[in-house]
């Protein structure tokens, strides 16, 4: 729902108007640009001027115990967040720190379309790239930039390398060119998709929890360990 939103709005110009109409269809004003026509008071900007990449290299160790670890084989594909991660304990080699509502990708074989929204501090590793938000306003959308297809395919068409390509930050995939809408646009879609995205990271918690405690209870109950008493009627 959140990325056909970001469609809408900033791929179609169909974003409401001062009178809650689409901009497009009631005939809003359009303006000449290096990217063809966009609406007026756009602008054209590069993605690296509203997007951070981050490099925080650090080496394997109880200092990470705050954080969980995501290699790039546990993020999940055409999905915005998380769905496991591992303990601290198994990051080993080539790690990268990152924060919570860092924006994650999966940079070896971009094409796999490995978009992910961090609930939390963690640490990956150099497989992956880590982006952040110049503007935590923009968090929302720069989310769903990066989530589109054709940010993933100009992603892949610049990557190095044939049989294990890896995307390119410098001189390549942040020098991509987008339509940036106005600021006060952009905070009201954050406004309205922020509350999505935090349900959804409130729905991964709870997930992550339940599966501890099935974890935990199966084995006890495959074992007899534990009984779970029958109705009366069950017996009968």
């Amino acid at each position: 729902m959140a990325q056909a939103i970001f469609k809408q709005w900033f791929v179609d110009y169909e974003f409401p108007n001062e009178n809650g109409e689409p901009y497009i269809s009631s005939g809003g004003k359009m303006v000449a640009s290096e990217l063809g026509k966009i609406p007026n008071g756009w602008e054209v900007k590069k993605i690296k001027q509203i997007i951070k990449f981050v490099k925080t290299s650090t080496k394997p160790g109880e200092h990470l115990k705050d954080r969980k670890y995501v290699p790039i084989n546990l993020m999940t594909k055409k999905s915005v967040v998380f769905k496991h991660y591992e303990s601290y304990k198994e990051a080993k080699s080539s790690l990268l720190l990152f924060n919570k509502f860092d924006i994650l990708i999966g940079a070896m074989r971009v094409y796999f379309h490995r978009v992910n929204l961090s609930p939390f501090k963690g640490v990956t590793r150099t497989t992956t790239f880590v982006l952040r938000s110049k503007n935590n306003i923009d968090i929302a959308y720069n989310l769903f930039l990066l989530n589109l297809d054709d940010t993933i395919k100009y992603a892949e068409k610049t990557s190095k390398g044939t049989t294990m390509p890896y995307a390119v930050w410098e001189n390549r995939l942040g020098e991509m060119k987008v339509v940036h809408p106005s600021k006060e646009l952009r905070k009201k879609f954050n406004r309205k998709i922020f509350k999505m995205l935090r349900k959804i990271l409130l729905h991964f918690k709870e997930n992550k929890s339940l599966k501890k405690t099935r974890d935990t209870l199966l084995p006890k109950l495959m074992s007899g360990e534990i009984r779970v008493p029958l109705k009366k009627e069950e017996t009968q």
